[in-house]
């Protein structure tokens, strides 16, 4: 469970290539003056077919972090039994700890990828010494620390987002939307602690996200038993926001390598630290749960698409361009509203759709780049002269007979 803004959900900035982890040095390019014609119009048709894999692979990628979302969503509200199962927690436990799994399907991958060329051995110990100190020995402490730190913000981020789901009338669409908030609070909570440059078309953002919350909270009436839900679901961005700044600001840029084993000792620290607060909310019975008619099913399918999901997200920007995760990330929103339509028979009255709206131009808004606006004037700039030329090839002849008949 997580989002992505220009970094992905576990808030790292993956900076590092296969080749690069493997030690592989690439052989010098020949000179490009001496390539024949037939050679420069092979590289150029490669070069179509790289941009065409690419796209195709966004479009497959943006597709696959939609469905797990929304699939990812749709199964844990599922799981809410009045009589048999109402365990928020017990949940986030159990697809947190599928996180294990993480660095062994990255080696899988690195080893497929380099043809058996890679060393994991030497990768791991490269990747292991980032989260060491200086003082560490056998056991890196700082890595135990910073561990302790992002499993109580994952934790209770992905509770809040959890329990939202089982508030009075508040549909899986409704949480999905409002974690579409998250970037606005990540912009925000990066120019306080990051000092990241000031940007005005992201207040827009902020001011467009703000506005679909109070629209959504104002639904049901202000002090509804729903508000509280939104409150709630509204909290885990602002959660997930606040993990992906810190990240940022103490890790800084991580490998895939580092990204994997972080997120597998975090899966790891998740079934060490978090087992006591389970026993003690089950025997407490702050969680009932039925045994005998545990929701097994929609329990792994809601971890399994949370997997998916976070590899996605983390290993996609390597495959193609990180729009295309973004773009998956607002696509959620329309497909849980497709799902609660469909499958759920859910009504929607013009309250809500307007506040859905506001937050998803929020959440795409604070994709556009820095500099977009100089972008848009460079194309119309652009178009405006090729149209001139256009117009001096076609209507210039006709001019030159007119002139010559007079």
């Amino acid at each position: 469970m997580g989002d992505a803004t220009r970094t992905p959900p576990n808030g790292s900035v993956i900076s590092a290539d296969y080749e690069s982890e493997a030690g592989l040095r690439r052989q010098p390019a020949e000179n490009s003056d001496a390539a024949s014609p037939s050679k420069t119009k092979a590289t150029k048709r490669q070069q179509i077919l790289a941009k065409l894999r690419s796209a195709i692979c966004g479009l497959v990628l943006m597709l696959i972090t939609a469905v797990s979302w929304v699939g990812m969503t749709q199964f844990a509200q599922l799981t809410y039994n009045p009589l048999t199962y109402q365990a928020p927690f017990f949940l986030v436990y159990f697809s947190t700890s599928w996180l294990v799994i993480f660095y062994p399907l990255y080696s899988i991958g690195a080893l497929l990828y380099t043809k058996g060329q890679i060393s994991l051995k030497e990768t791991f110990r490269e990747g292991i010494n980032k989260y060491r100190s200086e003082t560490d020995c056998f056991i890196p402490f700082k890595l135990l620390g910073q561990l302790s730190l992002f499993c109580l913000i994952w934790t209770v981020t992905n509770y809040m987002y959890v329990r939202a789901l089982n508030m009075y009338n508040i549909q899986p669409v409704d949480v999905v939307s409002l974690f579409a908030t998250s970037p606005s609070f990540v912009y925000l909570l990066s120019w306080i602690i990051l000092h990241e440059k000031f940007i005005a078309i992201r207040i827009v953002a902020v001011i467009f996200s703000i506005t679909g919350v109070i629209m959504m909270a104002y639904v049901d009436g202000f002090g509804s038993p729903s508000m509280w839900g939104v409150i709630i679901a509204v909290g885990a961005a602002t959660g997930s926001a606040v993990y992906k700044v810190l990240f940022k600001k103490i890790l800084g840029e991580v490998t895939y390598c580092q990204v994997s084993i972080f997120f597998t000792f975090l899966g790891l620290c998740n079934i060490v630290i978090m087992w006591p607060i389970l026993l003690a909310v089950y025997y407490s019975n702050g969680e009932p749960m039925d045994w005998n008619n545990m929701p097994w099913g929609y329990l792994s399918g809601s971890a399994a698409l949370a997997l998916l999901f976070n590899l996605v997200v983390s290993f996609g920007i390597g495959i193609t361009h990180e729009a295309f995760i973004q773009l998956g990330l607002a696509l959620a929103v329309p497909f849980c509203v497709v799902v609660d339509l469909v499958w759920r028979n859910i009504q929607f009255d013009g309250m809500k759709i307007a506040a859905i709206v506001l937050i998803c131009l929020g959440f795409l808004i604070n994709m556009l780049p820095e500099k977009w606006h100089v972008r848009v004037l460079k194309f119309i700039h652009w178009k405006q002269e090729h149209h001139d030329e256009q117009v001096v090839t076609f209507h210039t002849p006709r001019s030159l007979l007119r002139a010559t008949a007079h």
